[in-house]
């Protein structure tokens, strides 16, 4: 099943694998993306290319091998935690310090 990837699931992939700290892990990685012969530059810090420039069959490639990476270190993917408004109410205005997005996070939600 070739699956599309949306720029959620590219940034998604991309901070996995940020998360690897064996190099020789980002080789096989490297080995992948050489497969798909795309344009990439090198120096003193690494390699680097257009991560939006490789197909869908070579992310999805990618995503595999990070999420085996994942399985065998334990680790868990990205997930997002959305706020909840019944968290703020407990807030003592007047003792807390809140800074101004927070201020103005309070007001549009209406918690006093």
């Amino acid at each position: 099943m070739n699956k599309k990837y949306s720029i959620y699931d590219k940034k998604k992939l991309m901070y996995n694998i940020k998360k690897i700290n064996q190099k020789d892990l980002y080789y096989k990685i490297y080995d992948i993306v050489s497969d798909e012969i795309i344009e990439y530059t090198t120096n003193t810090n690494g390699i680097f290319f257009d991560f939006n420039k490789l197909s869908n069959d070579g992310l999805s490639k990618i995503e595999d091998f990070v999420q085996l990476y994942d399985e065998d270190n334990n680790t868990s993917s990205i997930e997002y935690v959305k706020y909840s408004t019944e968290d703020f109410n407990k807030i003592n205005t007047k003792g807390s310090r809140l800074n101004n997005i927070e201020k103005q996070f309070l007001k549009f939600n209406k918690v006093t």
